[in-house]
């Protein structure tokens, strides 16, 4: 995997031609160079929507924590309600449920906080400052039409200076032709007819090449006059876009502050600490002497053993317990026949 960082593990952040995807020989000025500071404006849309992707997936994360803790707690105490366990330490049981509720509270307040201080910040700057029209974005459109036509101009210049440095140089290269088949002809011993030719043909190079230099210098001196005009249109159209870059640079310095804070646990430092002495004195309040006393006093050997003592003969009490007798066996009977007659029924069916 690449390393961006440097061996302490920094991120190194220094700018170069290549690391913005320009050649090393970009220069603003030529024709069409604009367009990547154009571009600058229009990614940053797409650099305030990526952000905002960002913060929205770290706040599912959150959400997701909470919820998942959430069930956690909800299931175990659940399961520790109907468990075996007794005494102080089921207390101390369901205080680790308590402190995961409490937690999800807090990773819930983080979700709200980096929803609606950072995400929705964001969002609202974006719509503030980039208008969206049937073209993508004015803003972005204002500043493409105001370098086009800050440019155009020395455009039609330069495209001139070229047209005529390239007339120029074919004129050169003419006469010099020329030169040569006059210098040929004399080699070969023309007559002199021929040889007249040949030398009004070097003329008339001569003269094109002077009227072509003109032409050359002529469109150098124009462009050279604009300079100044030029300059100063392209510079007013970047000093819009540097202001603009820089209004955006700085409302992300103090988003990422903003997100910082939403992120940080300072805040709930207080909280977070409150909830953790709780539940240590939750912990401390266990005590397994304790726990085994109460139960071998209610289920062990320290109940009270009830041993049988001489009881004296009471009729009225032989009366009691023979009506209840026969009472005990009429209900008897009639189970007997309930399910009697249930068996026949389910015979037939």
């Amino acid at each position: 995997m690449a390393n961006n960082g440097d061996e302490n593990g920094q991120v190194s952040n220094e700018i170069t031609p290549g690391s913005y995807g320009l050649a090393s020989n970009f220069n603003f000025w030529e024709e069409n160079c604009y367009k990547t500071t154009v571009k600058r404006m229009e990614d940053g849309v797409k650099l305030c929507e990526d952000f905002m992707k960002m913060v929205s997936e770290r706040a599912e994360i959150e959400a997701l924590y909470c919820n998942k803790m959430k069930t956690w707690c909800k299931k175990w105490e659940e399961c520790h309600k109907k468990g075996p366990e007794y005494g102080a330490l089921k207390t101390a049981m369901f205080g680790i449920m308590v402190e995961g509720n409490q937690l999800a509270d807090v990773h819930f307040e983080l979700r709200e906080k980096l929803m609606n201080d950072v995400h929705q910040t964001v969002n609202q700057w974006k719509k503030d400052n980039y208008h969206k029209s049937l073209m993508g974005y004015k803003e972005v459109k204002n500043v493409e039409e105001g370098f086009s036509k800050a440019q155009k101009p020395w455009s039609r210049r330069l495209e001139e200076v070229n047209k005529t440095k390239k007339t120029y140089y074919n004129s050169c290269r003419n006469l010099d032709n020329g030169k040569l088949q006059q210098l040929d002809g004399k080699t070969k011993q023309l007559n002199e007819e021929q040889m007249k030719k040949l030398q009004e043909k070097v003329e008339k190079f001569t003269e094109d090449v002077k009227h072509c230099k003109m032409k050359y210098a002529d469109a150098l001196r124009d462009i050279t006059g604009y300079v100044p005009k030029y300059q100063a249109d392209m510079k007013y159209q970047f000093d819009k876009c540097q202001e603009f870059e820089g209004l955006r640079k700085q409302f992300f310095e103090s988003l990422l502050l903003r997100y910082h804070q939403a992120v940080s646990r300072e805040e709930y430092s207080s909280r977070m600490s409150t909830i953790y002495q709780y539940f240590l004195q939750t912990l401390k309040k266990t005590d397994s002497k304790e726990d085994l006393e109460w139960y071998a006093s209610i289920y062990g050997t320290d109940a009270k053993l009830d041993i049988p003592e001489y009881e004296e003969y009471d009729p009225n009490m032989n009366n009691q317990s023979s009506a209840a007798n026969v009472q005990d066996s009429n209900c008897n009977d009639e189970n007997a026949s309930l399910k009697k007659n249930k068996s026949g029924v389910c015979t037939t069916l």
